[in-house]
């Protein structure tokens, strides 16, 4: 990604609920994704959890840094959405598109909490 990695953090569930959940609810394949998401991590399950753990983990691995500083988290499978939803959980996110496509993702804003998200799509 042409970054010098700082530190790495393996995310996999070890929970199998997780997937059992993500797999009933099919999410990605909703015409609004990101809303069927949200509506699948809103249950309280095992599903909740793992969104809010990789909430926390971003959180926990941003709030040291400087105004300055950013910081490039890569996911697969998923990952990257869960985490979006978790983070701004209020959002409107039937705005939001579709899935990620390789090289996709966002840029989050976050000043003491997660306040903004802007989507870098593929043209």
């Amino acid at each position: 990604m042409g970054f010098a990695v700082d530190h790495e953090l393996v995310t996999l569930a070890s929970d199998p609920e997780v997937y059992a959940e993500s797999e009933a609810s099919k999410w990605w394949l909703a015409d609004h994704p990101f809303v069927a998401l949200a509506s699948a991590i809103k249950t309280g399950g095992a599903y909740y959890r793992y969104a809010h753990s990789l909430a926390a983990l971003w959180r926990d691995l941003i709030t040291p840094l400087s105004h300055d500083d950013t910081a490039l988290m890569i996911g697969h499978s998923g990952e990257l959405e869960t985490a979006l939803v978790a983070c701004l959980p209020d959002a409107d996110h039937s705005r939001w598109g579709g899935t990620f496509a390789s090289c996709e993702g966002a840029r989050l804003t976050f000043t003491n909490h997660f306040r903004a998200v802007e989507f870098l799509r593929l043209p």
